[in-house]
C-alpha cells in the first residue's frame, strides 16, 4: 500500500511550523490507525528550485533518498530533521512495542544513486531513468 504526503509541508520555504510539519507526518503515517506495517509514503521535497523524493517506511525506520542531481549530494538538514520527527511521533503512537524509539531513534537513510520509475500516465506506461 502507498500513500503520498503533502509537499507544501515538507519544503522549508512554507509557512508551517515545525511542530505542524511533525504533527502532519505523523497524522499521514497513522493513517488506517498505523496497521499499515509494509506501507511507503512519497514524500516531494523542494528546496532552491530542486526537487527531490523521499520514499519512507515509518514501521521499519528506513528512508530512502531520491536525488536526481546525484547521490554524492548531501541530503539537506530541514528535510532529514522534519522526516525523522515525524517517524518519531508516529513510533510513539502506534508503535507501543518499541522502548528504545523513545530515548535513542535508529532511522535509516539510504541515498539511492540509481532509480528507475514507471508509472502510468494517460493510458500509457512511461519509463523514466534518474541517476
Amino acid at each position: 500500500m502507498y500513500g503520498f504526503c503533502d509537499s507544501n509541508y515538507l519544503s522549508p520555504m512554507t509557512q508551517t511550523n515545525k511542530e505542524e510539519q511533525v504533527d502532519y507526518l505523523a497524522r499521514i503515517f497513522g493513517q488506517n490507525e498505523g496497521n499499515n506495517v509494509n506501507q511507503l509514503f512519497f514524500a516531494p521535497y523542494h528546496e532552491n528550485r530542486h526537487w527531490m523524493l523521499a520514499v519512507i517506511s515509518p514501521w521499519n525506520g528506513v528512508v530512502f533518498w531520491f536525488d536526481p542531481a546525484g547521490a554524492e549530494n548531501d541530503i539537506p538538514e530541514f528535510a532529514q530533521r522534519t522526516i525523522n520527527e515525524g517517524i518519531i511521533k508516529f513510533s510513539l503512537v502506534y508503535r507501543k512495542d518499541i522502548k528504545k524509539m523513545k530515548k535513542n531513534p535508529t532511522i535509516k537513510w539510504k541515498n539511492l544513486r540509481y532509480v528507475i520509475l514507471i508509472f502510468y500516465y494517460f493510458d500509457a506506461f512511461i519509463l523514466m531513468h534518474l541517476y
